[in-house]
């Protein structure tokens, strides 16, 4: 029975998580203002996940799907953090040449 419920917390878990897409995983991630000073600005990208998902790493996932589906090849993370209430990653999505 512990098992049983040990496994299906599991699943539970990895089903939260979220997926990077095909385009997500062509979106780059820069952590310097240098990088994207000459690019075009699309948009600010929020992700909040809840605690008990992937953290940081969900965020940044869904930070990278959001700004490819907008049309972005780079987020710039301007800030990331995890408390009590879950993980947040804040970015600015740019198109780079």
């Amino acid at each position: 029975m512990k098992l049983s419920i040990v496994i299906f917390c599991s699943v539970m878990l990895t089903a939260c998580a979220t997926q990077l897409t095909t385009a997500g995983s062509q979106v780059k991630i820069s952590r310097s203002a240098e990088d994207v000073f000459r690019c075009k600005r699309i948009k600010t990208v929020y992700e909040n996940r809840a605690s008990g998902s992937d953290g940081i790493a969900d965020a940044t996932r869904g930070a990278l799907n959001d700004a490819a589906a907008a049309g972005a090849n780079t987020i710039y993370v301007e800030s990331s953090s995890t408390g009590a209430r879950g993980s947040s990653v804040v970015a600015t999505a740019y198109q780079c040449q």
